[in-house]
């Protein structure tokens, strides 16, 4: 499980948000990678909200987190659900894009 800390040193570089997002998209990364990159993505969107417009502007991202959610493995919907959450919180156009 990944710890707030090592989360907190890599949302701080600049580009890792969509790095962590190509990796939680790509169905070889494996639920295990996923649900770490989301893992990831939640506690970037937390201590970084402006994160979460970033992550938002990748193209069909929204549509894909959609997807993990209804049909990832288990572990991957919880912590892709979390992300999203934080997303929704973060950012008022996340929360609108969401329930489209």
């Amino acid at each position: 499980s990944i710890r707030f800390p090592e989360a907190a040193a890599v949302a701080g570089q600049v580009g890792a948000a969509p790095l962590l997002l190509g990796a939680l998209l790509e169905p070889s990364s494996g639920p295990q990678m996923q649900k770490h990159a989301a893992a990831m993505l939640s506690a970037m969107v937390v201590m970084r909200p402006d994160s979460a417009l970033e992550i938002r502007r990748v193209p069909g991202c929204i549509s894909r987190l959609t997807e993990l959610v209804a049909s990832g493995s288990l572990s991957v919907r919880g912590a892709v659900l979390e992300m999203v959450m934080n997303m929704a919180q973060a950012d008022r156009g996340c929360r609108d894009d969401f329930r489209r």
